[in-house]
């Protein structure tokens, strides 16, 4: 290395810590966390969508809230202006006709401002909230626009109508706030709004003239100025009207406008040319019907509003309940799907990895011994292995098992056909070699049997020694081929005497030294087996 170069480690790429994360996992987490991605992005994708119908039944259900409220606000400015009319229609304050009229306007107003309690603002704008802020107060200062006309005796025309007209135009900017609440109402709204406004007018005309009328004195030059201007912004409003009207809504409008079109016109002209050949109930009879008209149409393009908000806020509710439902209903079958995926992948790997084991534990091990005992002929029974279910790749991994295991199976069968092939070599050899040993044995003690010489003697004793040895590997080897060939003793033998037996059969017996032995004795069965092992330990020390 060069000096001065780094020897940190270098940082682990993200793949290496999804490989070392998924390393050791079960199959079971490794499809759930596959199949956990695609199902978070639909849950947040879910949220969201749950989110934005929540939102659009919320801002649904504050516009229906806002709908109803200007209704019934629109109902109490209605009952304001008859107040407002009937006064100057009675030109008496606290006569039992206006106290009726007061009545009826109190309670519409206790109505209204209980409404306005009941109203959540919350979500709502700053300019809704404002405007219903203002009707609350405006409705709230109608007992002080009473007393200032009764008791102060102000002329109608200034404290009248300017006092009595706060409240109606304060529910006129709480209608135009229902097109900032729900933008698709604006043109029902803006037609509603300039309607609201040009029956206000006609309603001022209504009063003033009322008034004018009443005092039973020729109009002044500025009174009738000011009913001039009245009419003349009213009639302005309903041009207007007739430009926001829907075609259905806009011919009604237009015939009842129509009918009571002539009256009222020929009330003005009296007004103004002789005011005393014209009676104050024929013109309040007049312009009511007139008014009558512009309420009608008011109450059914609010009542189209309030329904239109209310079945908007039902829809935007039902909506966000199916996406919720559907949302739920996407997950639990996310779920369950990915349970059942995960379960088809895993069930037939715990089957495969138990089959598995009971062949390697159990089978195989079986399938050995059953050879090792019959012989090659046992693998011709030996079962198939698995049973492949289906054509996936667990199934394939199922079938090369089967191929491993077929290939054990016949290598064991092969195996076992050459071991018996050696052994059956190995036992003809060792009985060969047992056949001459034993002829080499007969004639060494023929031999020794006519042998006079010492030293000859000896010879031959060596000679049949080594003989002697030959045939104990020769039985050696038969035993392990698994043929038993030795010679069994008829009765039970001394210790001691399979022992010197065992000695006799090594190269270097003199080297041999007995002790003190026990006189127990061998099993006949046993005497063989016990001198040849005894004479192999002694052969190997």
């Amino acid at each position: 290395f060069r000096s001065g170069a780094s020897t940190a480690a270098p940082r682990r790429t993200p793949a290496r810590l999804w490989n070392a994360f998924l390393r050791n996992r079960s199959v079971r987490v490794r499809v759930l966390t596959l199949l956990a991605v695609p199902l978070l992005a639909a849950s947040l994708l879910g949220g969201l969508l749950l989110g934005r119908a929540v939102q659009d039944a919320l801002r649904a259900q504050r516009a229906a809230d806002v709908a109803e409220l200007a209704s019934t606000a629109l109902t109490a400015a209605e009952l304001v202006q008859d107040e407002r009319d009937t006064t100057a229609l009675t030109g008496v304050s606290l006569t039992s006709g206006i106290e009726q009229v007061r009545a009826e306007t109190d309670a519409q107003v206790n109505e209204l401002l209980a409404a306005i309690d009941s109203t959540s603002t919350t979500g709502l704008p700053d300019s809704t909230k404002a405007a219903i802020d203002a009707v609350e107060r405006r409705f709230g200062e109608l007992e002080s626009i009473r007393q200032d006309q009764d008791y102060q005796q102000t002329p109608f025309e200034t404290s009248g109508v300017q006092g009595y007209v706060a409240p109606v135009r304060a529910v006129n900017v709480l209608l135009t706030e229902l097109s900032i609440v729900d933008p698709r109402l604006s043109t029902t709204v803006e037609g509603l709004g300039t309607l609201s406004e040009a029956a206000e007018a006609a309603s001022q005309e209504r009063g003033l003239t009322a008034w004018v009328l009443n005092r039973e004195e020729p109009p002044l030059p500025e009174q009738v100025q000011t009913l001039l201007a009245v009419q003349r912004s009213q009639d302005a409003l309903v041009d207007r009207v007739y430009d926001r009207l829907s075609p259905d809504v806009l011919a009604d409008f237009r015939d009842g406008l129509t009918i009571t079109r002539d009256p009222v016109v020929s009330a003005r002209l009296s007004v103004v040319q002789s005011p005393d050949q014209l009676s104050t109930e024929d013109w309040y009879q007049a312009s009511s019907d007139r008014l009558d008209v512009m309420r009608g149409t008011q109450t059914a393009l609010m009542d189209d509003v309030v329904e239109t908000s209310a079945d908007r806020a039902e829809t935007a509710r039902l909506i966000a309940i199916l996406t919720l439902a559907g949302l739920v209903l996407v997950l639990i079958i996310a779920v369950v799907l990915t349970l059942a995926v995960a379960r088809s992948i895993v069930r037939p790997l715990r089957i495969l990895q138990a089959a598995a084991l009971r062949t390697a534990q159990k089978d195989l091990p079986e399938l050995v011994e059953q050879v090792r005992e019959e012989g090659p002929r046992a693998v011709q029974d030996a079962d198939s292995g698995l049973t492949p279910q289906g054509q996936d790749e667990i199934a394939r991994v199922a079938a090369a098992f089967n191929e491993v295991y077929g290939t054990a199976v016949r290598v064991t069968g092969e195996q076992a056909l050459l071991r018996q092939n050696l052994d059956s070599i190995v036992v003809n050899l060792s009985r060969r070699t047992q056949s001459l040993v034993d002829r080499q044995l007969r004639e060494i003690e023929t031999l020794e049997g006519s042998e006079r010489d010492p030293d000859q003697l000896a010879t031959l004793f060596r000679i049949d020694h080594l003989a002697t040895r030959v045939q104990r590997h020769a039985e050696s080897l038969l035993v392990l081929a698994g043929v038993d060939s030795s010679t069994k003793s008829p009765d039970p033998v001394p210790l001691l005497d399979v022992v010197r037996a065992a000695a006799g059969e090594v190269e270097q017996y003199e080297r041999v030294r007995f002790g003190t032995l026990p006189t127990d004795l061998i099993a006949a069965r046993a005497v063989d087996d016990v001198a040849h092992l005894v004479a192999e330990l002694l052969d190997n020390a």
